[in-house]
């Protein structure tokens, strides 16, 4: 019994340096993996129905969303108590992403 305390306990104190940073222990938040681009709603701060302009990429690769003034940028609102970006699509709303050598298929 006495082992199995102590096996959990080591378990319990290893498991840390195990963890990841990026959705679903995806990759890192630094730039060091393989995630390339990382949109989270919740990293906006916004008011409900405020427009998205910028939504910046929490890959760590800087491959920031930005609206294109052309078009209507999609609107920030909470689903629930979980933060969406909403693009409706009749209004032809989207954001653009300057192409990087991180989000090639090639890389």
């Amino acid at each position: 019994m006495k082992q199995l305390f102590a096996s959990l306990f080591l378990l319990i104190l290893i498991s840390p340096i195990y963890s990841q940073n990026g959705p679903g222990g995806v990759g890192k938040t630094d730039g060091t993996s393989d995630l390339s681009l990382w949109l989270k709603a919740d990293d906006l701060v916004l008011s409900n129905n405020e427009s998205v302009s910028v939504w910046n990429d929490a890959s760590g690769f800087g491959n920031n969303a930005s609206e294109n003034t052309s078009y209507g940028a999609p609107t920030f609102s909470y689903l629930g108590v979980c933060p969406v970006v909403d693009f409706k699509s009749e209004n032809s709303q989207y954001l653009e992403i300057p192409d990087s050598p991180e989000l090639n298929p090639d890389n």
